[in-house]
């Protein structure tokens, strides 16, 4: 069976809570969490290769850096403190579709700050 592929809304958020990419990406949800995961293993591994003090390292990881995703809901990891990617399924974020995400004025990134707030988390909610 071939699983369909859906729009998910991709957004990175900054050191400083900025959004530094947000944009519409194509997948399916098996794609979007096997490419999730990768990213999130990768930049752990990164953190632990970079860092000649591994115990703090491994301390820091398991204090801030999380992974989760939901079937049918999307993506979501921090990478430390601040710094964190989400997927979210197209159907979450519908204020969002025909918008043009890359000339938001200032009331178009007070839609999407709105969205996102409501759905910020929601993959790590049980």
């Amino acid at each position: 069976m071939i699983e369909n592929k859906t729009n998910w809304l991709y957004v990175e958020f900054g050191s400083r809570g900025e959004k530094e990419v947000i944009e519409w990406r194509k997948g399916s949800y098996k794609e979007i969490e096997e490419k999730g995961k990768n990213d999130f293993e990768a930049y752990k591994e990164n953190l632990i290769d970079e860092s000649w003090v591994k115990e703090s390292v491994l301390e820091y990881i398991e204090e801030f850096c999380s992974y989760s995703s939901k079937e049918g809901v999307g993506v979501e990891y921090s990478l430390n403190e601040e710094e964190s990617v989400g997927w979210y399924k197209e159907s979450l974020v519908r204020e969002l579709i025909g918008v043009d995400l890359d000339k938001l004025n200032e009331e178009g990134w007070k839609i999407v700050e709105n969205v996102i707030d409501k759905i910020d988390g929601i993959c790590f909610e049980e």
